[in-house]
């Protein structure tokens, strides 16, 4: 019961972590700003995951479960939201904005071939990103 009560702290703490990142950079809007925040959020990355932006980046689809579930937090859930969290890194970091694209699209990916439910939601997310990556 200890060990199930732990990892359900470390799931919602993950949730809480990636939400607050994710409302960073929606209220960046200057390039100053918008730099800042790829550098808190790859900080908080690294302080609280063990990973930064640059290991997610590198991570093949087929490492995925081992490098997320080594990481008790990391749900489908917390996976979603990390996939909206690299799609709005897309939109901050121009220069890397295919790679972040992709990452989030392998992400949506993977999701939804361990996921027992289908999300409208979620196929919406692919398609928007597919089509961001045909538009470079």
């Amino acid at each position: 019961m200890e060990k199930r009560d732990y990892i359900l702290r470390e799931i919602e703490k993950i949730a809480v972590l990636i939400r607050f990142l994710l409302g960073k950079i929606l209220s960046a809007l200057t390039v100053i700003q918008k730099e800042e925040v790829y550098a808190q959020v790859d900080q908080e990355l690294k302080l609280n995951l063990d990973m930064d932006i640059e290991s997610i980046l590198h991570l093949a689809p087929d490492q995925f479960d081992s490098a997320f579930k080594e990481n008790n937090g990391f749900n489908l859930e917390n996976l979603e939201l990390l996939a909206n969290l690299f799609h709005e890194m897309a939109q901050v970091k121009e220069e890397e904005k295919k790679l972040f694209l992709i990452k989030s699209l392998e992400l949506y990916n993977y999701i939804s071939e361990k996921s027992k439910a289908f999300s409208f939601e979620r196929e919406a997310m692919r398609k928007r990103i597919i089509d961001e990556m045909e538009h470079l």
